[in-house]
């Protein structure tokens, strides 16, 4: 195995993977090698372990598997700002939470499945709220939503590590976790109306604050409301927007003069 996993450092997360799908015991000496072998894992594509990551957060396993990732030290090499994360705080509990949430959705054939941008905003979140909690709330302050904007593009930006998460996947993320302060302001001022958000992934905002029902049983009656706000729009106006970006102009040839 050591060999193995020197050629394709890959093979390491597979192997984990069926153990975190089926509960397959691992071979000592395989165990041995992929526990010498970790470093190689940033030595592979990004791409190919972020696609086996978001895989395995389909996978209905998505808890157990990550747990393997911390226990074999394979998430501090990936994600290391999630690793800290889970070896400060109460072992990870939030995440493990969230994660436990989204297996019991993929696991059941009868419900619509979570788009990725929110399965990697799951993993984020709970970052976002110690953060927010340490630099403002534990000082007595309410942050307004340009500083809350400012933390999560940092956080984004530290959080990917090796992954390189693709820009757009990034934008709905970024989208997700500002859009929960809007839907859940931390200052609790009653507003006098509720407006949907022109953000073209409010629905997935929306959808993450159902996922953090299952978590917070309080917010179901605030999700409900935005819920049916959202399905009085026209179906045209519930479809996400597309990008306003104007088309480049193109410039005319100038006619040779005579």
């Amino acid at each position: 195995p050591y060999v193995r996993f020197k050629q394709d450092p890959v093979r390491m997360l597979r192997l984990l993977k069926f153990q975190a799908r089926f509960g397959l015991e691992v071979d000592p000496d395989a165990h041995i090698a992929l526990v010498e072998c970790r470093e190689e894992i940033i030595k592979s594509s990004s791409a190919r372990v972020l696609e086996e990551m978001l895989r395995m957060l389909e996978s209905g396993a998505s808890k157990p598997f990550i747990e393997l990732l911390f226990q074999h030290g394979l998430l501090s090499h990936l994600l290391p700002e999630l690793a800290h994360f889970i070896e400060k705080e109460k072992d990870g509990a939030d995440i493990y939470s969230f994660l436990h949430e989204i297996d019991i959705i993929f696991q059941d054939t009868m419900t619509d499945n979570l788009e990725r941008p929110i399965l990697l905003s799951s993993l984020v979140f709970p970052l976002l709220e110690k953060r927010i909690d340490t630099h403002f709330l534990m000082r007595d302050q309410i942050p307004h939503l340009g500083q809350i904007q400012q933390h999560t593009r940092h956080l984004l930006d530290e959080f990917q590590g090796f992954l390189l998460i693709p820009r757009r996947i990034r934008i709905c993320m970024h989208n997700i976790l500002l859009g929960q302060y809007r839907l859940t302001p931390v200052h609790k001022k009653k507003t006098k109306r509720r407006r949907i958000p022109r953000d073209s992934d409010f629905h997935l905002a929306l959808k993450f604050l159902n996922l953090r029902t299952c978590l917070e049983p309080g917010l179901k009656s605030i999700y409900e409301e935005w819920h049916r706000l959202f399905m009085t729009l026209d179906e045209e106006e519930r479809k996400p927007a597309k990008s306003l970006r104007r088309k480049p102009r193109r410039r005319k040839r100038a006619t040779p003069k005579e």
